[in-house]
């Protein structure tokens, strides 16, 4: 499974946004370009299209990150992963 981000752009404003990141399989992610139109369809049903319009305007705005926040979200995920994993055995 790939982090599917239902808005596009390499930027901190959308990779760290858990709103939007949602399991995706390898061919919707990287052959089919992320789908965001059924992406997008999705997550207007779940939440609603004001929602979504908020977070496309969110991803617009520049976030910087500095290293520590960086290492402190490194830090969050292995932990995050490393509970996962012990639940799953």
């Amino acid at each position: 499974m790939h982090a599917g981000h239902a808005i596009g752009g390499r930027k901190a404003s959308t990779l760290f946004d858990e709103d939007i990141i949602y399991p995706q399989c390898q061919i919707c992610n990287i052959w089919r370009a992320g789908s965001y139109g059924e992406f997008a369809a999705f997550l207007i049903k779940k939440h609603s299209l004001l929602w979504y319009e908020q977070k496309q305007e969110a991803s617009r705005k520049v976030v910087k990150l500095t290293r520590m926040e960086v290492e402190d979200k490194i830090i969050s995920y292995t932990r995050r992963l490393e509970i996962i994993r012990g639940e799953q055995h």
